[in-house]
């Protein structure tokens, strides 16, 4: 609690608690290459809150639920081979020792038995063959990025904690949104062989997504307000070399002090879809 007070006195400004805050900008991206990323090319799709429903284009609607990420080219944007994006926040973002700084929700969707619909396999696995592994840095200025380790972005995403199935094609009456901003502790192995309840439940009212614990000594920052994701031109052995990004969100964001009508502005027009 030291280091977080210490960091928020250091900028004059006072973290939000639980608030959650999404990336408004792409500065930079560079796609890659792999078949795979081919179609997701707008670094946009990154930038702001996930869409509660994937597949219209393609004329299949569904909630985005665990068993349902987003896949379609006005939600994700796609990294290869040598490719990097650049996404941040509106705010600085402060480096926390007592919990994970920020989450990405990627396109990862868990397997499903369909005994019922909604039914995992155990141990749980994913639609991807081979992890979807990034090189993570960030930065406090742009210019300045850190490296912050090699990431697995493994787990799935839930926009809607009260959904009553895996393949609903609109939002669930009296919808209730998950928390984006509350940080997912969970593992893969925490859904094996759940149903489509526990597999909600497990969420415990967090939105879900791959979540990020820096080490404020390592990447020599108190907070940061930029996040890089890469990946190698000579590719990670044993990774799907390739990774889909649908959204960042953090919780941590420092306010100027005092707060003022333009700053919660801010942090509202930071939840909104581009």
């Amino acid at each position: 609690m030291f280091r977080f007070t210490f960091a928020a006195a250091l900028l004059g400004a006072a973290p939000v608690a639980s608030a959650a805050v999404f990336a408004v900008s792409s500065s930079s991206y560079t796609q890659g290459s792999g078949a795979a990323i081919a179609p997701y090319s707008n670094p946009a799709t990154a930038v702001g809150a996930p869409d509660a429903i994937t597949g219209e284009i393609g004329g299949f609607p569904n909630i985005l639920n665990p068993f349902s990420p987003a896949y379609e080219t006005d939600e994700i944007v796609g990294i290869g081979l040598g490719g990097q994006i650049t996404l941040s926040f509106p705010l600085p973002i402060a480096i926390s020792p007592t919990q994970r700084e920020f989450g990405v929700i990627s396109n990862i969707g868990l397997m499903d038995t369909f005994n019922p619909p909604g039914t995992n396999t155990n141990p749980a696995g994913t639609f991807n063959a081979n992890p979807r592994v990034v090189d993570v840095a960030v930065s406090a200025d742009g210019l300045d990025f850190r490296p912050a380790g090699r990431v697995t972005l493994g787990l799935p995403a839930n926009y809607f904690t009260n959904a009553g199935g895996p393949y609903a094609p609109s939002a669930p009456a009296s919808p209730v949104v998950a928390d984006f901003g509350q940080p997912f502790l969970g593992t893969l192995s925490t859904f094996d062989g759940l149903d489509f309840a526990a597999t909600i439940a497990a969420f415990n009212g967090s939105g879900g997504g791959t979540w990020i614990d820096l080490d404020p000594l390592a990447v020599g920052l108190s907070s940061f307000s930029h996040v890089r994701f890469s990946i190698p031109a000579g590719g990670i052995a044993g990774s799907d070399n390739y990774a889909l990004i649908d959204a960042i969100v953090a919780n941590n964001a420092l306010v100027p002090e005092p707060g003022s009508a333009a700053v919660l502005a801010l942090l509202w027009a930071a939840r909104r879809r581009r």
